[in-house]
């Protein structure tokens, strides 16, 4: 058989070489493509961890700063954690922005939040046939928020009726709200005369209300309500330790010293001039009272009462105690810390006015706070405990203000956007 050989025109080749140049572009497409997408899940955990880090530095400084990061120290762990995941901010490879507060967003402006947003400039590869330069690749997050919203919270769960009982003036500043586990009809009860302020009410039972509530912010009444868990439950009880001071008797300049106490009097009736300083750390009370006379101050910073069964406040009109709780390590932000089996009332009744600003803190515990007369004024934290009094009728004339932002978050920063 004979083959006859016929010249081709080499049509194939062209095709070939015009469908190369389509496939070279969608592998470039693929490869590259593939290699930004796993890039961006990269940055974006990077972006989340650094703004909840930063974020968290915001809450620890909350009380001072008022949600922004004048030290910028909020900003330094935010960096921080953005490189121990492998964004340096080294201005070549990768940016790294912080924002107190967002630059951008729905939380544009506000104080409270952070946001974060990190670049890489990724190098080309099989893209590089078709441009030069490198790819960037961006990722945005925000965190924060108010922390610690609970003003009141009575953890008992069971069918108790005035879990919670309002008689008087109780304001909860900033939007801080009542949360009240109780599934009883009447768990919590604001009484004729009674005026509460809140950011909101939020109750597993129901409400009675004889009196004036003002809700700010927006906030509503909410029954029904899933009952809120512990949030101070992972906080470890302080052992108690150090020198046993008895009753001391105070007169004149002095500085009390953490350790263990039973009764304290500061001043004397002769109404002599005494100032006492309580230096920082942990105060341990045994059952006893603190008595204060005429002409007398009470001050210190970093302090925290524990194990206050049964304590209570002797302080006479005119006279006022001004006590900040630690603002930092585990006690951050507590005053008054019940060990967790006390299911004792605890009392702070007084003519005098009182300023705590941490929480207080009684797990199975009962808090019964009577400011006595119309110029007495009580200034707390967050209030955690089983069930409560407040200002019941006919007990006290005074006002009570809660402030859950000078007191220990109760809840962590959380991605917002």
């Amino acid at each position: 058989m004979k083959w006859i050989s016929r010249r081709r025109r080499g049509a194939v080749t062209v095709l070939i070489a015009v469908s190369l140049t389509g496939i070279l572009a969608v592998l470039a497409m693929a490869l590259d493509g593939g290699l930004l997408r796993d890039k961006k899940r990269g940055i974006q955990a990077a972006a989340d961890a650094a703004a909840l880090a930063g974020s968290d530095d915001m809450w620890a400084h909350y009380s001072a700063n008022n949600g922004t990061d004048p030290n910028g120290t909020g900003l330094a762990s935010a960096l921080a954690t953005a490189a121990a995941n492998g964004y340096s901010n080294d201005g070549t490879t990768n940016t790294v922005t912080v924002h107190f507060p967002p630059s951008s967003g729905n939380f544009s402006g506000k104080a409270g939040y952070v946001e974060v947003i990190i670049q890489l400039n990724q190098s080309r590869f099989f893209s590089g046939i078709f441009g030069s330069g490198t790819l960037p690749v961006k990722a945005r997050s925000v965190a924060g928020g108010q922390p610690g919203n609970i003003g009141i919270l009575m953890l008992n769960r069971t069918n108790l009726p005035m879990s919670g009982q309002v008689g008087g003036d109780v304001n909860i500043l900033n939007g801080g709200q009542v949360y009240i586990n109780s599934t009883n009809v009447g768990a919590f009860r604001v009484e004729s005369g009674g005026n509460l302020t809140t950011g909101g009410i939020n109750i597993t039972g129901g409400l009675v209300n004889n009196g004036t509530i003002t809700y700010t912010g927006g906030g509503v009444l909410r029954t029904g309500m899933p009952p809120l868990s512990d949030p101070l439950s992972g906080i470890p009880e302080p052992v108690p330790g150090g020198t046993n001071y008895g009753s001391p008797k105070y007169v004149g300049t002095v500085t009390m010293q953490p350790g263990i106490y039973v009764d304290v009097t500061i001043g004397d009736k002769k109404n002599t001039k005494t100032d006492v300083t309580m230096a920082a750390g942990i105060y341990y009370v045994h059952g006893g009272s603190l008595k204060m006379y005429a002409n007398t101050t009470l001050v210190g910073s970093g302090v925290m009462f524990y194990d206050m069964p049964n304590n209570y406040f002797d302080v006479p009109a005119g006279i006022s105690i001004n006590i900040s709780p630690p603002t930092s390590g585990i006690y951050r932000g507590i005053s008054v810390f019940e060990p967790r089996a006390m299911s004792n009332e605890i009392h702070i009744i007084t003519d005098g006015s009182i300023t705590m600003l941490g929480a207080l803190y009684s797990q199975a515990g009962e808090f019964d706070l009577r400011p006595q007369l119309a110029t007495t004024v009580y200034n707390f934290g967050a209030y955690i405990c089983d069930q409560a009094e407040w200002i019941p009728p006919g007990g006290s004339l005074g006002t009570l203000n809660i402030n859950p932002t000078t007191s220990a978050p109760t809840k962590r920063p959380l991605l917002i956007e």
